[in-house]
């Protein structure tokens, strides 16, 4: 694989950086939803191959997502209900919230071309 496939290949909305999966995959655990498959999935058997002389480290690996729109969306409602949970009471975010919306802007994002 050329440097130039694998950015066109990590620049497509079902390419997730694998930290951004991780962290999906701890709270679709915490909160016993069967959408842990698909991440775990994902995890497993997506890793994007890197060209030969990429210089990256592991923080920047990516894994190709696959499912379906209903999964996508119940992946989301998840990550939204989280959010929901740790933001405070006056409104105003936090770190946490902040990447929980973060990951639902990314998986929106890959539901809407599902």
């Amino acid at each position: 694989m050329t440097s130039e496939e694998y950015k066109d290949i990590c620049s497509k909305v079902n390419a997730f950086r694998v930290s951004e999966l991780e962290e999906t995959l701890a709270l679709l655990s915490r909160e016993g939803a069967e959408e842990t498959s698909v991440v775990t999935f994902a995890l497993r058997h997506g890793k994007v191959e890197k060209p030969k002389k990429h210089t990256g480290s592991a923080v920047n690996d990516f894994c190709l997502v696959t499912c379906t729109q209903d999964e996508a969306r119940e992946i989301i409602e998840v990550l939204l209900a989280a959010e929901a949970k740790v933001v405070l009471k006056n409104g105003e975010t936090t770190a946490i919230a902040s990447s929980f919306a973060d990951l639902v802007d990314r998986w929106s994002r890959l539901c809407k071309l599902l």
